[in-house]
């Protein structure tokens, strides 16, 4: 499964275990995530995906092995002869995840399509969780359906792809958002910024659309 971490590298996830790691009764994601480590998730129906991220570690199981409640991680170390560790074993419990600082951002009032609202808020979450890739194409495959909201999306969206480094995206997005009076001024901004951000990177690749585009696919 492909992804994208917050700076734009790509990311690979090669193995998902669930397991309760805190004994606590509700399971845990932990995920592997190729050439970089293992990432925890915790899933609360009320409360956001939060990650924990372990370094140099690729899981191979999650499982109780001394059937204390509490499953432990098998873990194979990154390096030419790998070693096998088991995190949570012996007698002290893991503690609970810590969260992160990052919340999903709030969603835009009052979108009457419940649907685009939900599919909006979940997006986010992948945003939340360093999948800000994700969560651009997400929005801009919808945006086109999101109604009242459109403007706001495709905004979003060129924020998103900006943080990512892909200034060409980033400045299409801004300049459709810009057709609406008072997404204007952040809009053009970004496009600006976008544009010129593309030049540094690429050698003078990416100029700003001139505002009244059509919204770009």
């Amino acid at each position: 499964m492909p992804a994208r971490s917050e700076d734009g590298e790509q990311q690979r996830f090669t193995r998902v275990h669930t397991g309760d790691l805190d004994g606590d009764g509700q399971d845990e994601a932990v995920i592997g995530v190729q050439g970089l480590g293992t990432m925890l998730l915790r899933w609360r129906p009320d409360a956001p995906l939060r990650p924990l991220r372990i370094g140099g570690l690729a899981p191979l199981l999650v499982e109780d092995l001394d059937r204390d409640g509490r499953a432990e991680i098998v873990a194979a170390t990154f390096e030419a002869s790998p070693r096998l560790l088991v995190l949570g074993a012996g007698t002290s419990p893991l503690p609970p995840l810590p969260p992160v600082d990052r919340e999903p951002r709030p969603i835009p009032s009052g979108i009457t399509d419940p649907a685009i609202a939900q599919a909006w808020a979940n997006a986010e979450q992948l945003a939340a969780i360093g999948l800000p890739r994700r969560t651009a194409d997400e929005l801009s495959d919808i945006a086109g359906f999101s109604g009242n909201v459109e403007k706001d999306m495709l905004l979003r969206t060129g924020e998103l792809y900006a943080a990512i480094g892909e200034d060409a995206l980033a400045a299409e997005r801004y300049v459709s958002a810009a057709s609406r009076p008072d997404l204007a001024p952040r809009a053009l901004a970004g496009a600006a910024a976008a544009a010129a951000a593309g030049r540094v990177r690429g050698g003078g690749g990416v100029d700003a659309p001139a505002a009244g585009g059509g919204r770009c696919e």
